[in-house]
């Protein structure tokens, strides 16, 4: 395979029909299951056999290779038979391998290993494998189409419908973009959908140095964003001249009237959702889209999120009116475009709840989490910077590093040693440290020791924590 090559991967959701849009001969295609039969590919890959069956002659004459796992699942479940033992009595199985076409994998779903490489992952549906195997295989640069979200197919698999369509049981096909997403995070991968431009322009807005709160948010955008981010931090309104915004006609789209797009977020807030159902909104004209009301928290309003879609000449002024809107203050340039609260709710969320959040922000109540320990939601960033340490994009050094610059909390430093998200479930030898602790700028730091219903609740928390570890462990044991 050559890896400077893109592969374009497609699927049998609604955006496989605009392939007549794009000029294809520059990729290596991929078919999905039954998409095969609609397009000639050099991979096509499966993990069912019942498809395999299914497409019959159509893998004969449109695929080069045929690709499935040793163990392929039958009837949407783990199959315990190799395509070893299946090829003998499936002819077209047996037809692939006389002839050099059937490859396989290790799938992460089978009951055993056979081959010495590494397993592909997959959780849900056959595109996060695809996907999965392509980065193992070297690829760097991957597309797709009709790789969508929703319960939908493509027109032209009208027939499928009531026979495949979420036979795995599944809600919807949203569930692959959370596989997806661990892939490009994992792989550094260069993933989107061909039918949207990218990648994802992420502006964080920062005006005070924040290091490893923005290395934090930064990970949680790339941790739940399903197709490929570009972050850039914004300090001041020079930095704008270094962004380069996604253009829509850059992706050969057409219609969208040379709008650019971004997003931008302030830096004292965490992604917990897809940045994708932010982007793929439709290019309708110029605007700032920024969250309707947040949820009651005692906020002061202002939205943390904004989705800027501009024409090229009034990027930069679309841009610098955003980071005024984030910042509370009205929009400062003549000629910027319209702020409308069109976006949800859920992306401005700064409650106590943690269900159904899209982005969490930190400025209300209290000081931020890495700061002081008092935060109601502060578990849920110190537990993403664990994460992020153990995947190895934020490093202990920064960390120790902030605090001797007086920047976060000495305490954060025992919590990621110890795996620890509950701040007011530290040692009374941090608890010191962080007494003598003052913050570089908002209010002074409360003590949380002093209220009761927080402790419970972390208690609550670290209880139901200790209980699923024990179950996982117990569950691998097995």
């Amino acid at each position: 395979m050559d890896p400077a090559r893109p592969w374009l991967i497609l699927g049998k959701g609604p955006s496989f029909a605009q392939r007549a849009r794009f000029d294809l001969s520059g990729y290596a295609l991929l078919s999905l299951n039954h998409a095969v039969r609609e397009q000639p590919v050099q991979l096509a890959h499966m993990i069912d056999l019942d498809v395999v069956t299914a497409c019959g002659a159509a893998l004969l004459s449109h695929a080069e290779y045929v690709v499935l796992p040793w163990y392929p699942h039958v009837q949407n479940a783990p199959g315990a038979r190799s395509l070893d033992e299946l090829a003998p009595d499936h002819e077209l199985l047996r037809r692939l391998a006389e002839h050099g076409r059937l490859l396989w994998y290790d799938l992460s779903t089978a009951p055993r290993r056979y081959g010495p490489g590494p397993v592909v992952q997959a959780t849900y549906f056959s595109a996060e494998a695809a996907l999965n195997l392509l980065a193992l295989a070297g690829a760097r640069v991957v597309r797709s189409l009709g790789v969508d979200g929703g319960a939908g197919y493509s027109t032209h698999f009208e027939d499928l419908a009531r026979r495949t369509l979420l036979a795995n049981g599944q809600p919807a096909f949203d569930l692959q973009f959370a596989g997806i997403a661990r892939t490009i995070l994992q792989t550094g991968l260069d993933f989107a959908p061909l039918d949207q431009p990218s990648p994802i322009v992420a502006c964080v807005l920062s005006p005070e140095p924040a290091p490893l709160p923005e290395r934090v948010l930064e990970f949680s955008m790339r941790k739940h964003t399903s197709m490929s981010v570009a972050v850039h931090r914004i300090g001041s309104p020079h930095d704008l001249d270094h962004v380069r915004l996604a253009s829509a006609d850059e992706q050969g789209h057409t219609g969208a009237g040379g709008l650019y797009r971004a997003i931008l977020v302030r830096s004292d807030a965490l992604v917990l959702d897809d940045l994708r159902k932010l982007w793929s909104r439709p290019m309708e004209g110029e605007g700032i889209a920024v969250p309707s009301e947040p949820m009651p928290c005692g906020s002061d309003g202002i939205p943390s999120i904004a989705l800027i879609t501009a024409a090229v000449e009034r990027r930069h002024e679309a841009m610098a009116a955003a980071a005024d809107v984030l910042g509370g203050r009205p929009p400062g340039l003549a000629g910027a475009p319209p702020v409308a609260s069109s976006l949800p709710a859920s992306w401005n969320c700064c409650g106590r709840s943690e269900a159904d959040m899209g982005l969490v922000s930190f400025r209300a109540p209290g000081p931020p989490p890495w700061l002081a320990r008092g935060h109601p939601l502060g578990h849920l960033w110190v537990a993403t910077l664990i994460e992020a340490v153990q995947a190895g994009f934020v490093s202990l050094d920064l960390i120790r590093t902030e605090v001797r610059l007086g920047r976060v909390r000495p305490s954060l430093v025992e919590q990621v040693e110890t795996g620890n998200p509950e701040g007011l479930l530290v040692s009374r030898s941090a608890r010191r440290l962080d007494a003598g602790f003052v913050a570089p700028y908002g209010p002074p730091a409360s003590q949380p020791e002093n209220r009761p219903m927080l402790l419970l609740r972390a208690f609550a928390r670290q209880a139901r924590r200790r209980v699923r570890a024990y179950r996982q462990g117990g569950a691998s044991r097995r």
